[in-house]
């Protein structure tokens, strides 16, 4: 990383929520993270929304998703097109990053939540910034063993570093997906991951959670 120009980090919201109250979320989850504490550390930061499309695991409503859903399985077929559309506009997140905050892209984090840390690790095979992104942040989040995360070859581009935690307790993505998920990505992906687990945390936030993902964020800075 190059010290001196500062930390960029993308923030993903889940499934039915917004970048503002992801924010929010955030900053009552935990004493460890504000807007004020990332501005001291010289971090700028970007909470994009996604846009409200027809959510099939909500009987076909308009929803704030980063892509459809046809079932929560751990084998899911996946909305290829609307994961891709939405990795566009989480590109020219990065992009703004780049251009108008002029922090290089190897300093440059995504952390998502659920949803978004689902497309988080999307990144790695769909964003054109993968192979120099700083890293990338998943909590409570999986990958279906159907993703064309899968189809990657990991000779052929670098895949950046990757922090998963999960809490035990969720009962909306099962720990045990989170897990597979991260060792499947070391097996098949030789990705530098670290999975970090949280005892009886359910699909929610906590202090340790978020205080974790901070310190290994600044130990790669």
């Amino acid at each position: 990383m190059d010290n001196s120009r500062g930390i960029g980090i993308v923030f993903l919201h889940g499934s039915g929520d917004t970048g503002a109250g992801f924010c929010e979320w955030l900053e009552e989850a935990s004493d460890s993270f504000s807007l004020q504490q990332l501005d001291a550390l010289n971090i700028s930061y970007r909470f994009p929304s996604a846009s409200p499309m027809p959510y099939t695991l909500d009987g076909g409503c308009l929803s704030k998703v980063w892509h459809d859903r046809y079932d929560l399985k751990s084998n899911s077929t996946e909305d290829v097109t609307g994961i891709q559309t939405s990795m566009d506009l989480i590109d020219e997140e990065i992009d703004y990053l780049i251009n108008t905050k002029d922090i290089p892209c190897q300093n440059i984090f995504l952390w998502g939540l659920s949803m978004g840390g689902h497309m988080a690790l999307q990144a790695i095979a769909l964003s054109r910034h993968a192979p120099d992104l700083a890293g990338i942040i998943g909590l409570s989040c999986y990958l279906s063993t159907t993703s064309q995360v899968w189809t990657l070859d990991p000779t052929a581009r670098r895949i950046p570093p990757i922090k998963m935690v999960h809490g035990e307790a969720d009962d909306l993505i099962p720990y045990a997906w989170g897990l597979a998920t991260s060792e499947m990505l070391v097996e098949r992906l030789q990705a530098d991951v670290i999975f970090s687990t949280i005892p009886d945390l359910s699909h929610d936030m906590c202090d340790a959670e978020v205080a974790d993902v901070m310190r290994w964020i600044l130990s790669l800075y």
